[in-house]
């Protein structure tokens, strides 16, 4: 488990910008969920 949070965080920042933007996304669809506009 240590091995693989370690490795996600490494390729979330690194190899993969775009697994930031869907966690951006997946957190502004929460948001948006929880207070609508």
């Amino acid at each position: 488990e240590k091995i693989n949070v370690s490795t996600d965080k490494k390729t979330g920042r690194r190899s993969d910008p775009f697994y930031a933007v869907l966690r951006i996304t997946a957190v502004l669809s929460l948001w948006r969920s929880r207070c609508p506009q």
